[in-house]
């Protein structure tokens, strides 16, 4: 099981959601917005299933170095069926 990330919009890190889930689960879940209290602006924001991508947490501090935009392309990849290695 992999966590699920999205991007804080505030400051374009990316930031755990603090759930985990496969790549075929994150796919199935209903279009619901989620609440988040975001560990990087410390803010509330939504996130919906098709704002997030699976990585790894652990790697959140390293993570935080990848600009915006580098952010935006991954999470767009994922959204437009890009598919993990397996």
């Amino acid at each position: 099981m992999a966590d699920i990330l999205v991007q804080c919009p505030r400051t374009g890190a990316p930031v755990p959601t603090g759930l985990k889930t496969e790549w075929v689960l994150l796919k199935s879940l209903p279009c619901v917005a989620v609440p988040l209290r975001c560990p990087a602006c410390g803010q509330m924001h939504k996130w919906k299933p098709d704002d997030a991508w699976i990585g790894s947490a652990r790697q959140s501090s390293d993570a935080n170095l990848l600009s915006a935009s580098r952010a935006s392309l991954l999470a767009a990849a994922i959204r437009g069926g890009a598919k993990t290695p397996e």
